[in-house]
Formats: structure tokens, C-alpha cells, sequence
């Protein structure tokens, strides 16, 4: 038989092992809390970096959308420069051609 002495003893290491247990498990339960948060900052974090990835490509795409337009309208601007010179040219020569057919016919009258 044990001693009241032990009982009470055992009573006592008892009452104090569950305490240690009972901190244990509020510490778990802080650790697992903040684990949570961890998870969903680097959820929100990896959602956030693929929409950052997807509006990078957005503005990539757009980016050449312009850069294309932009080389067109440069080749069609210099396209109208060179028929411009051209029909300048064209323009002066008629020009000049009649202005001698005007020269001749008033020699002629």
C-alpha cells in the first residue's frame, strides 16, 4: 500500500505535469496561429506576384503592340515623304514643261 504521503505526492506531480502540459499546448497553439498567418501572408504574397507577372505581360504585349504600330506609321510616314519628293518633282518638271510649251507658243504667235 502507498503512503498517503506518496498519493499526495503523486497528486502533486500530477497537478504540475498537467500545467507543464497545459503551457505546452498554449504554446503549440501560439506557434500553430502564427504558422497560419505565415502560410497566408506567403499565399497572398505568391498571388500578388502573379498578378505583378501577369500585368508585366500585359504591358510587355502592349509595349510591342505600340512598337509595331509605331514602325508601321514610320515606314507609311517615310513612304508619303518619298511620293511627296516624287510628285514634287513630278510637279516642277510639268511645270517647267509648260512653261516652255507657253515660251514656245508665244514665240510661234
Amino acid at each position: 500500500r502507498r503512503s498517503v504521503d506518496e498519493v499526495a505526492s503523486l497528486s502533486d506531480e500530477h497537478v504540475k505535469e498537467k500545467e507543464r502540459l497545459r503551457a505546452t499546448l498554449a504554446r503549440l497553439e501560439v506557434a500553430n496561429k502564427e504558422f497560419e498567418i505565415s502560410e497566408d501572408r506567403s499565399r497572398r504574397s505568391s498571388d500578388d506576384v502573379a498578378a505583378l507577372s501577369k500585368e508585366l505581360a500585359n504591358g510587355k504585349a502592349l509595349y510591342e503592340a505600340k512598337s509595331k504600330l509605331l514602325e508601321s506609321t514610320s515606314t507609311e510616314l517615310a513612304s508619303l515623304r518619298d511620293f511627296r519628293s516624287f510628285s514634287n518633282g513630278e510637279v516642277s518638271a510639268l511645270s517647267e514643261e509648260i512653261a516652255n510649251e507657253k515660251k514656245a507658243h508665244m514665240e510661234t504667235s
